[in-house]
């Protein structure tokens, strides 16, 4: 498959190199502003260089090269980190007491080859499955679940396992950061089962949002996520978009960085018995490590237009390294944890994190600095809760 892939880039850029000179100017130009971020890419055709007629599109074209790279592991990391910030209005989600829940029973059953699982499917209310309802039920409900699209082509369990995750995501900001104002939220998640139609729903509900994966309207407070080849990959871009929906619902318009952050730190939570593990991200870190990261004066001094112009690998790997690091001890937890607090105390609210940094972080922006570039020098173990 990555050979099959390698070949249709070099088939492609030798399409590029050959026909370039022939090429007319306006044809050039319209190429040029594309690459440098003033056009959409969308819009763009691939063109006969000899008889002007149209080939393709490149929107399909992107769109089957995707298919292909979620089908590789090296694809996945680079899809991983093909992020675009996306522009948050802060909206009126609607929200509920944690005590307003829905009842739903909980069972317990042993497939045929002896493995035992665990939902709340009425059909396996038979002989064979014990009711755990009692034993297990939650004194809250966090989140209530709408799988919408092509929810269905997800594998047998899926929706129990976004379920547990999610729900791990609130146990998460309930305990290690001792969140004790805690809403339901409307969990919206609508998955696309081809690049195309994801594309044609990213084009009429945000179309200035460039993206191959996963993206959420505010508008809609919706999460809509590609389902792609690996399901393992939308799982992970289902806990990054529902971090998104989290953080609308409590926050309503944290600073960029945060609110990717967040989500950056989520999308690698892992779920085993009752272990639940958060990792550090390879390709981000291997970035910090680099050397070419911008001080943390610099980078808070940024607002979400001057964030988004830079180059997105610097700015979400510094979001999710901040994020990560704040979350590494737990003099830093309770300082996210009160930072957070007051966010969600004043809710679409301008915030500006240099200024809260200089009243609240002991030593301001320069205090952080000096934890953050140790905390920078070392290796970062994996979370555990």
């Amino acid at each position: 498959m990555l050979k099959s892939l390698v070949r249709i880039v070099i088939a492609i850029l030798i399409v590029v190199a050959v026909s370039w000179p022939l090429l007319p100017a306006e044809r050039r130009q319209v190429i040029i502003s594309v690459l440098n971020g003033e056009s959409d890419w969308r819009q763009l055709t691939l063109v006969n260089p000899f008889t002007h007629k149209v080939i393709t599109r490149a929107e399909p074209l992107v769109a089957g090269l995707t298919e292909k790279l979620a089908q590789t592991e090296l694809g996945r990391e680079l899809l991983a980190t093909m992020h675009m910030p996306q522009e948050y209005r802060c909206e009126r989600v609607v929200t509920r007491d944690i005590e307003d829940k829905e009842t739903k029973n909980l069972y317990r059953w042993q497939d045929e080859k002896g493995r035992w699982h665990f939902g709340d499917d009425e059909r396996f209310a038979g002989v064979d499955a014990q009711d755990l309802t009692v034993q297990y039920q939650s004194k809250y409900q966090y989140f209530k679940l709408d799988l919408r699209g092509d929810a269905k082509q997800l594998p047998v369990f899926g929706r129990d396992k976004i379920t547990a995750e999610t729900t791990q995501i609130f146990e998460v900001l309930s305990d290690a950061l001792s969140v004790d104002y805690l809403r339901q939220v409307d969990l919206n998640v609508r998955l696309m089962a081809s690049q195309n139609a994801f594309q044609a729903h990213l084009n009429k509900i945000a179309p200035s949002i460039k993206t191959n994966s996963g993206f959420y309207s505010t508008h809609n407070n919706e999460a809509v996520v590609w389902l792609a080849p690996n399901i393992e990959f939308t799982y992970g871009v289902i806990r990054h978009e529902s971090s998104h929906v989290i953080t609308a619902g409590l926050y309503g318009h944290p600073p960029v960085w945060l609110n990717e952050g967040m989500a950056e730190y989520f999308e690698r939570l892992s779920v085993s018995a009752n272990t639940k593990m958060i990792s550090p991200n390879a390709a981000w870190l291997e970035g910090l490590k680099s050397g070419d990261v911008m001080s943390l004066q610099q980078y808070f001094s940024l607002d979400p237009m001057q964030w988004r112009s830079l180059p997105q690998k610097q700015m979400y790997g510094m979001a999710w390294g901040v994020v990560y690091f704040l979350m590494s001890d737990q003099r830093h937890k309770q300082f996210l944890s009160q930072m957070l607090a007051d966010i969600a105390k004043n809710k679409c609210q301008d915030f500006s994190t240099l200024n809260y940094l200089q009243t609240h972080y002991p030593q301001g922006v320069a205090g952080l600095e000096y934890y953050w570039q140790q905390w920078l020098q070392r290796i970062p173990s994996p979370h555990y809760y």
